[in-house]
């Protein structure tokens, strides 16, 4: 039988996986001009509620996937002044920023169960803001609210970029590959399995724990072949350590 090898890889992943650089462009653009306004609105009103917003998630990262049209917008909200129940709180992160986009119809901020979904006219992107609440630590720590239990995990958006992007530094080109493809895969499984889990940020500490413990990247297919070996074999707990400073919830 046909082997799929590296260059099929190589080739489906310019045809199928990855988000074309043009298209990364404009979606920057979009999220980077919400993220200005709501800047901005901090910037003019003290007591606004919002103290800084940042651009989280894949496109940020550079994991982005040609198939996904949402994307991840943080904003760090005053804990004593934000409601504590979720619903209150994605009610009023909405109405923050009504105040910040003014220009927008009413029907494209939305409030949903855990984020405010801001959908752009003409591209349809969508940008999920996604409240994190600050008291003031450093390096950009705050705490998400669990959408099912309530609970607060610690997150840092900041440490994130940091941290993926020191190791696309230490393992470049093919570790940003290696976590899209496998990315792809999972959101396969997720559509037909709505019970699968897989988050993205787990993939991107799996891939990060194999290529720093001496995984030869340059293959595709066996680096793959590797990957889901390990993958299926009880997990280091010591890995998983900051698993919980999670905020890409796809």
């Amino acid at each position: 039988m046909p082997q799929i090898e590296h260059a099929d890889l190589v080739a489906f992943a310019g045809d199928k996986v990855n988000l074309k650089k043009s298209e990364v462009d404009d979606q920057r653009a979009q999220v980077n001009r919400l993220r200005e306004r709501i800047e901005a609105k901090v910037a003019a009103s003290p007591g606004y509620g919002f103290v800084k917003a940042l651009h989280a998630g894949s496109v940020a990262k550079g994991t982005a996937l040609r198939s996904v049209n949402d994307r991840d917008l943080a904003v760090y909200v005053k804990a004593e002044l934000a409601p504590d129940d979720t619903p209150g709180l994605v009610s009023w992160v909405r109405d923050r920023v009504v105040e910040a986009y003014p220009v927008l119809s009413d029907d494209q901020i939305v409030a949903n169960t855990h984020c405010v979904t801001v959908t752009f006219a003409g591209t349809g992107l969508e940008v999920d803001v996604v409240p994190v609440l600050y008291e003031g630590e450093p390096d950009d720590v705050g705490y998400l609210v669990n959408k099912v239990s309530g609970e607060r995990l610690k997150t840092s958006v900041r440490q994130h970029l940091d941290f993926i992007r020191g190791r696309k530094k230490a393992h470049p080109v093919h570790l940003t590959q290696l976590i899209r493809f496998t990315k792809w895969w999972a959101r396969l499984q997720k559509r037909r399995d709505g019970e699968f889990k897989c988050k993205s940020f787990m993939v991107e500490l799996l891939w990060v724990h194999l290529a720093d413990n001496g995984l030869d990247l340059n293959d595709y297919t066996a680096a793959l072949e590797q990957f889901f070996e390990q993958s299926s074999r009880p997990v280091d707990q010591d890995l998983l350590g900051g698993s919980r400073l999670v905020l890409d919830r796809r």
